[in-house]
């Protein structure tokens, strides 16, 4: 019984310095139980038993810091839903044979994630990371779809494609693969609020107007800062932790954003470094 309690003494002191400390990950418990132990104290029936306390303490630091990763995220999630006005956004990039050009809410871009189509593309890579999955999405989209411009693809001016449209057709111009990309992203398990699709103006370092683009945003969470994941438009696939945050790259940080949306929300914005005027398209 003596032993015993020492052992708990010994756990209860651990955990109490560990939880002062906030982090409930890489803590080796068994080896400072043993440090901290009397020498000779332990017998094989005694080792056994730190084995199943140090379980149960292992067992309850991963859930403290999957509650810890949970609430980070679901702080995230809110403060970016809620960073810009949310407005509902209507685009006329769809035409329909015989009758023209109709409004869309942009949402309507992102579909059912479970659709076979999308969910053959990213079925091995469910248990990869987030960051992972993403840098996968914007590479199988930039190495399996070509660029056209609409005119040539679908003989309009302006034409936004939904995601299967893009695999079958396996062409599209830029707004047609980000919405694949995006999709695929979101399809794969990816939380929706870190996938952000945007319409804007864009320029170069000389500040010469290039043009209207749409392209996807992903939230890179180790280094708290969104990185642009571009298929087509001077599109680099160096690993996230390579890149900058987007506002500090001359194509998107000179140029402004007319709206972005994720799958559940549409919003009015602008990057522009040059004026703090909001532009709806």
């Amino acid at each position: 019984m003596k032993k015993l309690k020492e052992l708990w003494k010994n756990l209860i002191n651990l955990i109490v310095k560990k939880a002062d400390k906030t982090d409930y990950s890489n803590y080796d418990y068994r080896e400072s139980l043993h440090k901290n132990m009397a020498e000779g104290w332990e017998s094989k029936e005694e080792k056994k038993l730190i084995d199943k306390v140090c379980d149960k303490a292992e067992a309850w630091d991963k859930l403290q810091l999957e509650k810890k990763e949970r609430e980070e995220s679901e702080r995230l999630e809110d403060y970016y839903n809620n960073k810009y006005p949310k407005r509902t956004i209507y685009y006329n990039g769809r035409t329909i044979p015989n009758y023209g050009k109709y409004s869309i809410d942009v949402r309507d871009f992102f579909v059912n994630p479970n659709s076979d189509e999308l969910q053959r593309i990213v079925k091995d890579i469910k248990n990869w990371n987030d960051d992972r999955k993403a840098l996968y999405c914007q590479k199988w989209v930039k190495n399996n779809i070509s660029y056209v411009s609409d005119k040539t693809n679908f003989n309009m001016p302006e034409y936004w494609a939904y995601p299967q449209e893009v695999l079958h057709l396996k062409k599209d111009d830029c707004d047609g693969g980000a919405i694949l990309m995006a999709n695929l992203m979101l399809a794969s398990g990816i939380p929706y609020w870190k996938i952000r699709l945007n319409a804007g103006r864009v320029y170069n370092s000389s500040g010469t107007y290039l043009g209207g683009h749409c392209w996807l945003n992903y939230f890179y969470e180790k280094a708290s800062m969104w990185v642009s994941m571009d298929w087509c438009f001077y599109s680099k696939l160096t690993p996230l932790d390579q890149r900058p945050d987007y506002k500090n790259e001359t194509i998107y940080g000179y140029g402004e954003v007319w709206f972005s949306w994720n799958s559940r929300f549409s919003f009015a914005k602008s990057t522009a470094k040059k004026t703090d005027e909001i532009k709806i398209k």
